[in-house]
C-alpha cells in the first residue's frame, strides 16, 4: 500500500525541479541585465541621447541625472564633454537653477569659444548663459600645449595648461599604435622606440573625459617636441613675417615721398625764375635718396617673405601639432583641428 506521503512525492518533485529552473533562469538572466546595465551607463554619449529624449518629454529632473551620470562615467571625447556641458546649462536653466546653469555653460565656453545659444532661447536659459560669457570674456583662453621630450627608449610629456578653471586633472598618451599610458597630473611617460614617433595626448578632467586632444611628431633621437623643439624666434616664420609687413609699409612710405619731391620739384621748375640752380638740384637728390630707401626696403620685404614661406615649410615636425577641439551644436556633436605653431 503506497502512503499519502509517498503519493505526494511526484508532484513535489515537479514542483521542485520547477522552482531550480525559474531560478536557474533566473540567476542567469541577473548577469546579462547586469552587463546591459553597465554597457547603459558606461556608454556616455547613450545617456546624453536618453537625457535628451527626457528634455523632449520634459522631465528636466531625470535629464539633470542622466547628464550628471555621463559626466561623472568619464571616457566622453572632447565633442561630447561639450555637449553634456551644454545640456546640463540648459537643463538647469530651465529648473529655474542660475548658478548652476552658469558654471556649466562657462565650463562649455572655456571648451567652445564660439559657443552661442539658439536665438530665441528662453530667458531661464539665456540669461545665465550671458553671464557665463561675461565671466568668461574676464578669464584667460583655455589652451593646452604638450611638450615631450625623448630620452633613453622612451619620451616623456608635459603638459603646459592655460586653464583657469583648474579642468585640467590628468593626461593620457598613445604613442604610435601601443597602448595608452594614462597618468593624474600633466606629467606622464611612455616607452618609445628610436624613430620617429607620433603621440597622441589627451588632457583628461578628473572623471577622466578628455577635455582636448593633440598630435604631435617627435623626431628621433635626443631632444625636446611641441613648443620646445621650435627653432629660435628670430628664425621662425612670424618673425619674416613681420619683418616683410614692416619692409613693406616702408617701400610705401619712400615711394610715396619720392612722388612728393616729384611734385615739389614740378612745381620750382614752374616759378624756376624765383628760385636757384642749387634749389632744384637738392629736390632732385632728396628725391633720390628715397628711391634708393624705397628700392632697399622692397628688397628686404621681398626676401622676408620669401624667407617667411621656407621657415613655414621646412620647420621640423616636432614643432608643430594638430589640436583637436569639441564644437556642439544642437543635438549634433562634433570636432574641429587646428595647426598648433
Amino acid at each position: 500500500m503506497v502512503s499519502a506521503a509517498a503519493r505526494r512525492r511526484p508532484g513535489a518533485s515537479a514542483r521542485s525541479r520547477l522552482v531550480a529552473l525559474v531560478v536557474a533562469a533566473a540567476a542567469a538572466a541577473a548577469p546579462q541585465a547586469a552587463r546591459a546595465d553597465r554597457v547603459q551607463v558606461d556608454d556616455g554619449v547613450a545617456l546624453l541621447d536618453q537625457a535628451r529624449g527626457a528634455v523632449d518629454d520634459i522631465d528636466y529632473e531625470r535629464a539633470r541625472d542622466l547628464v550628471a551620470r555621463a559626466l561623472d562615467g568619464g571616457g566622453l571625447t572632447p565633442a561630447a564633454l561639450a555637449r553634456a556641458y551644454r545640456m546640463a546649462g540648459e537643463i538647469a536653466g530651465a529648473l529655474d537653477d542660475a548658478d548652476t546653469a552658469r558654471g556649466h555653460f562657462l565650463r562649455w565656453i572655456m571648451l567652445v569659444p564660439d559657443a552661442a545659444l539658439p536665438a530665441g532661447s528662453s530667458p531661464k536659459i539665456a540669461g545665465p548663459f550671458d553671464a557665463a560669457r561675461a565671466q568668461a570674456g574676464k578669464l584667460p583662453r583655455f589652451r593646452v600645449e604638450p611638450r615631450a621630450r625623448r630620452g633613453d627608449g622612451t619620451i616623456t610629456v608635459d603638459l603646459d595648461a592655460h586653464d583657469p578653471l583648474q579642468l585640467v586633472a590628468g593626461v593620457r598618451v598613445v604613442a604610435g599604435a601601443d597602448a595608452p599610458v594614462a597618468a593624474d597630473g600633466t606629467h606622464v611617460e611612455v616607452a618609445a622606440p628610436a624613430g620617429p614617433v607620433r603621440l597622441t595626448i589627451d588632457a583628461l578632467d578628473a572623471a577622466g573625459n578628455t577635455l582636448v586632444t593633440t598630435t604631435i611628431t617627435v623626431e628621433g633621437g635626443a631632444g625636446a617636441a611641441g613648443g620646445g623643439h621650435r627653432w629660435p624666434a628670430v628664425v621662425r616664420w612670424p618673425t619674416w613675417t613681420g619683418l616683410a609687413i614692416a619692409g613693406g609699409a616702408a617701400a610705401g612710405y619712400f615711394s610715396w615721398r619720392v612722388a612728393q619731391d616729384q611734385d615739389d620739384l614740378d612745381a620750382l621748375n614752374a616759378a624756376s625764375a624765383q628760385h636757384s640752380f642749387d634749389e632744384a638740384r637738392a629736390i632732385e637728390d632728396r628725391g633720390a635718396r628715397h628711391a634708393t630707401y624705397a628700392n632697399v626696403a622692397l628688397a628686404v620685404a621681398g626676401t622676408a617673405a620669401v624667407a617667411a614661406i621656407l621657415t613655414l615649410v621646412l620647420e621640423p615636425d616636432g614643432a608643430t601639432g594638430v589640436e583637436v577641439a569639441p564644437l556642439a551644436g544642437d543635438g549634433a556633436v562634433g570636432a574641429a583641428a587646428a595647426l598648433r605653431f
